[in-house]
């Protein structure tokens, strides 16, 4: 029980340095540790069992007598007969010496001479002539009893029902010792300090730390629980424009066909004044309600290529509009809300896969366009802040243009289909500069026309591209 005591203590000191699978190993080695010694038991029980019926089946009637069976003593040497009547025996006593001694003078004392026949002819009680040996001489066979001796007990030797009903009361010992055993093993092991959680930020499981103050007592710690964040709430459309008025563009599919579909509509039904705007929203009529789409849904359909690189920047509202271009008839923008802390150098590179590949820019525009033959972005300033754009068709002034922009502190992605747009669009926004995207010298602007010449814009000195 010692040893058993001694590997629990150690138990508890390693427990909390290991591992899950470590404290398996361990409880496994426990249980092979005691199925090892209840089986060294059982198998010395058995030997002893049978040690017991081997010298109960070999002993010898006379070899443990009882006490009607007592060993005979021996007899001893034969006793001198007491002289006859004739002889005459000196006695000296204490007294008959001084008698003696008195009378002679000083003389030696002298024996007293007494008559033997008067002293011996008559014994008292028989003369018992035999002497018992030691209680553990052997007895001879020569020697005859004392005293009579009752039949000799019949030898009982121990039947093999005996014998099974004492292997099966070992067995069940054995049992009950194992049993009590894993008891207080599994009671010691529940006993231990209760190991609490750290919750961190990160995905990794929770570290658990503790230290035992003492053996016999153990204080559990509280576990911290993990809380899973909050489901998002539902999406409500909030125009950047903060118009009075917004149209709802309800989308049969958020596919890209579906998209360009119900774009195409609202602008077919609306012939915009120059300058002026149409604010929309995005939907999709689910069981009867409209609920706003989300941006990373319509970036999705319309920049494919980049679509895994820009929705971890972007928040969840979207707000798109048309304007009334004097070239080129309605044009289609987005100004996306950007997450806090994106700069506009992370902007750029979500957008390089888009530039190397400048496929998707078409899918903005609302009739059908084909690339130039020079497909490089270029940069442009329009005010402060500097754009990044692909001129598509010359002739109805449509052009790709993006740029990260500040409005009121808070970060925007702007995306227009033609210069006069982004103008406009940053005009109304009072848009400042995100952060600085490039460290290239900056190029003004051009303001396409359909005779192709170099026009002066109201905002800012242009050139030609």
């Amino acid at each position: 029980m010692e040893i058993v005591n001694w590997l629990l203590k150690t138990s508890i000191l390693i427990l909390p340095h290991i591992t899950v699978i470590s404290i398996v190993e361990v409880f496994h080695f426990f249980l092979v540790l005691c199925f090892n010694m209840c089986y060294t038991f059982v198998n010395a029980f058995e030997h002893l069992l049978l040690l017991v019926i081997f010298i109960m089946e070999n002993q010898t009637p006379n070899q443990f007598p009882s006490f009607g069976n007592a060993p005979q003593p021996s007899q001893g040497p034969s006793v001198p007969p007491p002289p006859s009547g004739q002889e005459q025996v000196g006695i000296r006593t204490m007294e008959s010496d001084a008698e003696s001694i008195h009378q002679s003078g000083g003389e030696q004392p002298q024996s007293q001479i007494i008559d033997a026949g008067n002293s011996f002819s008559k014994p008292s009680q028989p003369n018992n002539t035999f002497s018992f040996q030691p209680p553990f001489q052997q007895p001879g066979p020569s020697d005859s009893p004392s005293f009579s001796q009752g039949p000799a007990p019949e030898e009982k030797k121990p039947s093999s029902t005996g014998r099974t009903i004492l292997i099966i009361v070992g067995i069940v010992v054995v049992a009950v010792a194992v049993g009590f055993g894993v008891f207080y093993l599994v009671q010691s092991l529940n006993s231990t300090p209760a190991v609490p959680t750290e919750t961190t930020t990160s995905a990794s499981l929770p570290v658990s730390s503790t230290t035992p103050e003492s053996n016999s007592a153990a204080t559990t710690s509280p576990i911290q629980e993990v809380v899973l964040p909050p489901a998002p709430a539902a999406l409500v459309h909030a125009s950047v424009f903060g118009s009075s008025s917004v149209e709802s563009v309800v989308l049969a599919s958020t596919d890209l066909s579906g998209v360009k579909s119900a774009i195409a509509s609202s602008s077919q039904a609306q012939k915009l004044v120059s300058g002026s705007i149409k604010d929309l929203a995005f939907v999709t009529n689910v069981s009867g309600s409209s609920t706003p789409v989300e941006a990373t849904t319509i970036v999705g359909a319309l920049f494919p290529s980049i679509s895994s690189g820009l929705s971890s920047l972007i928040d969840r509202d979207i707000t798109p509009w048309l304007y009334g271009d004097k070239s080129g008839g309605n044009k289609l923008g987005l100004v996306i809300p950007l997450k806090d802390g994106v700069t506009g150098d992370q902007v750029k590179t979500a957008f390089s896969a888009l530039e190397s590949n400048p496929q998707d820019v078409l899918n903005i525009f609302i009739p059908t366009v084909k690339l130039p033959t020079t497909q490089t972005f270029k940069e442009g300033l329009i005010g402060e802040v500097m754009v990044r754009y692909l001129a598509i068709s010359t002739s109805n002034q449509q052009v790709f243009e993006y740029v990260p922009v500040s409005v009121s502190g808070k970060g925007y992605l702007v995306i227009t289909s033609s210069y006069n747009q982004m103008v406009d669009v940053l005009k109304r926004l009072n848009a400042k500069v995100l952060t600085v995207t490039t460290n290239a010298t900056p190029q003004v602007m051009p303001v396409i026309t359909s005779t192709s010449t170099a026009t002066t814009s109201t905002s800012t000195a242009t050139t030609t591209p």
